[in-house]
């Protein structure tokens, strides 16, 4: 964990967050430099106030702590996982098999992170639900594990599978 920031000093600057590793940053992670962050599996959190998240590639991505977190240019091959009160501020680019939670601390409200049409799997993991922001199209799954989905009155297309999976 860094609490602060993690630059680079130079654009040559490389950070490589290995298979089964994992990064949380509170402030700037590599204003100047290359993240590889692609080996699966690892986790990358941006775990403080506003922060603007590397434009890369992430196995799995945790946008955490509060404020709205930049997520331009961001791909996830895995998981993103949308935490605390945090938001994101735009559709990352979703792999084949990738899933996007919702495990926050309070009610959530989806954003930019749940372009329509989804075809990465949603899955609900809040205790407190999570509420649609428009009308969406799901292409994948639709995985309810903890609290609900609300529609917050949007049409909900969905041409995948639907599970309520309680633990």
């Amino acid at each position: 964990s860094v609490a602060g920031n993690l630059r680079g000093s130079v654009a040559g600057s490389t950070w490589l967050n290995a298979a089964n590793s994992s990064l949380s940053v509170t402030g700037v992670l590599l204003n100047k430099g290359t993240l590889t962050a692609t080996e699966s599996p690892n986790t990358v959190t941006y775990s403080g106030a506003a922060q603007t998240g590397k434009a890369t590639t992430y196995s799995n991505l945790v946008i955490a702590g509060s404020g709205a977190k930049t997520t331009t240019g961001v791909t996830v091959t895995d998981t993103l996982s949308r935490q605390g009160t945090a938001t994101a501020t735009a559709a990352p680019t979703y792999q084949s098999n990738s899933v996007v939670e919702y495990k926050g601390s309070a009610a959530q409200t989806t954003g930019p992170e749940f372009p329509s049409p989804m075809t990465a799997t949603v899955l609900i993991n809040n205790v407190n639900g999570v509420t649609l922001n428009a009308a969406k199209t799901i292409d994948d799954s639709l995985i309810v594990r903890a609290g609900s989905l609300s529609d917050g009155g949007f049409q909900i297309t969905h041409g995948g599978r639907v599970l309520q999976a309680r633990v």
